[in-house]
């Protein structure tokens, strides 16, 4: 048989003090003598008492809990994080209550009424779809503080980003720099309205004076090494071969690393590759992979501070405030000259 759960009349009965100076007591108020605070919290100790934190979150209005929206758990980048996120929330007294989208925004709606219905105090989310925001800015209508972790065109919502189209132009420089003209990219950004990787690479070409070419531009939904490996057999294809590639994520690269292998490329000397988010692994790839990095702790600590800042403003008005941090390439053996030989 279960025993009931101890409430504070049952502290307060064992102690002799009245139910409201237990509840001062184990809340640490001032009112409370050092010595009355010993004896009901010892009394509290022996007979296991847990507060209870939704009757509490209900009377505060708060429930000391955040929700952290992820569109795809198997990218490492976003996984790490979300862990830096979590880590910090925890050490500031918030638990991290997790969904995912799977970068499908129906998906992201329930997930957003599901942590409403948590009563969360606030939400941090990468966005499934750049360009559909209107159900995550509805959330300023329930005066729940909201962050969104991704550039997003005419957001009204505050947001913390990296600078994907400077990191994707300066990869493209990098590429140039090497003697590099043919230049493919792999981009995965449309599929969720961002174009600000693409954008970076245009960006850098014409900077160059070098014509864009559309058989350079492969387009692929997802994140994994096998869609690198079969933008490489559109890429090849092209009468014209590339002599380097920029591929948007760290997981195209891989693939595109594992096609040069099957097809008896040396990398770097026959194809150039660079990726993007410098995940753990790139540096252990059969060929170190240059890529384009961050610290994800960066990003998830001011995502965290400006969260928690708008928790604290409660029904302020607070102005949206745009905030991203800077990328730098991360020089590794999979990048080098173009030789003479090569078109």
């Amino acid at each position: 048989m279960n025993r009931p759960r101890p409430r504070l009349k049952d502290i307060a009965a064992s102690t002799g003090f009245s139910t409201n100076t237990v509840s001062l007591a184990l809340r640490g108020s001032p009112l409370v003598t050092d010595e009355t605070r010993q004896l009901i919290e010892e009394a509290a100790a022996k007979v296991n008492y847990q507060p209870n934190e939704i009757a509490k979150s209900l009377v505060q209005r708060q429930s000391r809990s955040i929700g952290l929206v992820l569109t795809n758990i198997t990218n490492p980048i976003l996984t790490h994080t979300a862990q830096a996120i979590e880590t910090m929330l925890s050490k500031r007294g918030y638990s991290t209550l997790f969904a995912t989208s799977d970068n499908n925004v129906e998906n992201e709606i329930q997930a957003l009424d599901a942590l409403q219905g948590r009563r969360v105090d606030g939400i941090l989310i990468f966005p499934a779809d750049h360009h559909r925001l209107a159900h995550i800015e509805r959330l300023n209508n329930f005066h729940l503080p909201t962050v969104l972790l991704a550039s997003a065109p005419g957001a009204t919502l505050d947001v913390v980003s990296v600078k994907e189209r400077q990191g994707a132009r300066d990869a493209t420089i990098h590429l140039i720099q090497l003697g590099h003209t043919r230049i493919g990219i792999i981009d995965s950004g449309h599929w969720m309205g961002n174009a600000q990787k693409l954008q970076g690479y245009l960006d850098a070409l014409a900077q160059a004076g070098i014509a864009s070419d559309e058989a350079l531009i492969i387009k692929k939904s997802g994140y994994s090494p096998n869609l690198g490996r079969e933008a490489m057999d559109e890429l090849m294809a092209a009468k014209d071969q590339p002599t380097a590639i920029f591929a948007s994520n760290d997981a195209f690269a891989f693939g595109v690393l594992d096609w040069c292998r099957m097809h008896g490329l040396a990398v770097p000397e026959d194809l150039s590759v660079i990726g993007f988010d410098n995940i753990e692994f790139s540096a252990y790839a059969a060929t170190p992979l240059t890529t384009v990095g961050y610290d994800p702790k960066e990003l998830a600590g001011l995502a965290v501070e400006r969260l928690l800042y708008l928790i604290e403003q409660g029904d302020a008005q607070t102005a949206p405030l745009f905030q991203q941090i800077d990328l730098e390439i991360v020089l590794r053996k999979s990048t080098g000259p173009r030789r003479e030989n090569q078109s």
